[in-house]
């Protein structure tokens, strides 16, 4: 969908282009320029949802520990275990995006 909508918006792009060029050079000059971006935009659309879908399978392990973890006897070895696990996974999951420390506190 992101990449329907940015080339909609590359089209728009190129006739708002034809309309304001007048000679042939700037004209191929400007198309070239945003085939550029467009594939820019593209690599840049990848890359975020390379790091989207890495986030959501982090964040579906930790919900599965929660659940692991809420099932479990507290002090048994089992628990210990889980519980550092998800504390190895939470600071993994900081590592890799640092933009969630603030909402991690250390207990």
């Amino acid at each position: 969908m992101k990449r329907i909508c940015i080339l909609l918006i590359v089209i728009s792009l190129l006739f708002i282009s034809f309309a304001g060029c007048n000679s042939d050079k700037a004209l191929k000059k400007e198309l070239e320029a945003l085939n550029r971006r467009a594939e820019q935009l593209d690599r840049d659309l990848d890359t975020q949802q390379s790091k989207l879908d890495r986030l959501t399978e982090l964040k579906n392990q930790y919900d599965a520990l929660q659940d692991k973890i809420a099932r479990l006897q507290p002090g048994t070895t089992e628990y210990i275990k889980a519980v550092d696990e998800n504390n190895r996974l939470v600071r993994q999951m900081v590592r890799e995006f640092p933009e969630l420390e603030p909402y991690v506190k250390e207990e």
